[in-house]
């Protein structure tokens, strides 16, 4: 049987849309953004941490600051 936090879960991920539609959703992506499931936003600029002096490792680190 499952769990309250179980169904939960499935019914939140019925009405979810997917990751597609929800990458597609959004009219305009400036940088192309590498995802943990291997997708990649259809931006223009790839998005490169070290061109911006990020860090590779942040742990420690109390508070991050990205300006837009």
């Amino acid at each position: 049987m499952l769990s309250f936090s179980q169904k939960h879960n499935q019914v939140h991920q019925l009405n979810q849309p997917s990751l597609a539609e929800q990458i597609a959703a959004v009219p305009f992506w400036y940088h192309k953004i590498p995802l943990p499931d291997g997708t990649v936003t259809p931006g223009w600029v790839p998005l490169d941490a070290e061109m911006y002096g990020i860090p590779e490792d942040l742990t420690g680190k109390r508070v991050l600051d990205v300006g837009a």
